[in-house]
């Protein structure tokens, strides 16, 4: 959790991880210069904090030392991500943006949404006399415009949702939305809207601009791309991972990605299947080929 946290341990773009300076600097000098001098008062600080700490010799710093760098030799040749990085990432991203709001804020996080709102019915919408009742996982809706897809979609989230659609008018109409269906059964729900203009929608009040990345919402509207880091293994996906882990990802109108976009979108299924979530999939139309391609994964 501490050496991985802010830099990767091996090939971090600072050249700064662990191993980047054991490979590449004289990184006992690093790490160890000076020590007689500065660990004696930092050692006197966290007693004055209240934290016992005895004097350290600089054989006993070298060889713990020694331990970490093999310890993280080991983890790497694994091929694995760290879970403990992503909590550690989370926990901290989340107490650095709001500082004295975080325990009032912790209330709110990782609370599964009433949904019951969505069982509604109405001779429009042909979905909504359909059964969302399945021993099946996953899902897949074709179905055309004004049927009632995303209540459907909705009727079938068990869990806490990550709903994605891909442009931001469609996001911000979204969110005003599903925050006025919701807010008689959900008096206190944290629900999100995340794109890449961080444009924060108003509602009644304004939201916190800070906690709209961060992890724990019972409802996040956004598009793919921001759920690209967990396909790419880009900075932070660590964190991301455990904010999605099991929870219900319903992905809109998939047909309109083409190119790159849609490879990706592919592959973030891929991803999201490995992690044990539940894909909600919604579509006017769909090619054969995208069809059988997305059930395959």
């Amino acid at each position: 959790m501490v050496v991985g946290h802010h830099k990767s341990i091996l090939n971090d773009q600072s050249e700064l991880g662990l191993l980047d300076l054991e490979e590449a600097y004289d990184y006992i000098e690093f790490h160890i210069k000076g020590w007689e001098t500065w660990s004696i008062e930092a050692i006197k600080l966290l007693n004055d904090l209240g934290i016992k700490c005895e004097i350290i010799s600089k054989q006993e710093a070298l060889n713990n030392l020694q331990y970490c760098i093999d310890y993280c030799d080991n983890e790497v040749n694994k091929k694995e991500y760290s879970k403990w990085k992503g909590l550690l990432m989370g926990a901290d991203h989340f107490a650095s943006a709001l500082i004295n709001k975080t325990e009032l804020e912790t209330r709110r996080l990782f609370k599964i949404p009433d949904l019951s709102f969505y069982n509604r019915q109405h001779p429009l919408y042909p979905l909504s006399y359909k059964n969302t009742t399945s021993p099946k996982k996953h899902t897949i809706v074709i179905a055309s415009t004004g049927a009632g897809k995303t209540d459907y979609l909705f009727r079938r989230c068990k869990g806490r949702v990550f709903y994605t659609l891909p442009f931001q008018a469609s996001i911000n109409a979204m969110f005003k939305r599903v925050g006025l269906d919701l807010e008689a059964n959900n008096p206190n729900l944290d629900i999100r809207v995340l794109h890449s203009t961080s444009v924060i929608v108003k509602r009644k009040k304004e939201e916190e601009v800070a906690l709209q990345s961060l992890l724990g919402s019972s409802i996040k509207i956004l598009t793919p791309h921001q759920l690209a880091t967990i396909a790419l293994g880009m900075k932070g996906f660590e964190a991301m991972i455990l904010d999605l882990q099991g929870c219900d990802i319903v992905l809109d109108e998939v047909h309109t990605y083409s190119g790159i976009s849609q490879a990706l979108v592919l592959k973030i299924i891929e991803v999201l299947k490995s992690i044990d979530c539940s894909i909600h999939i919604g579509t006017a139309t769909m090619p054969t080929l995208l069809y059988q391609r997305v059930k395959k994964y």
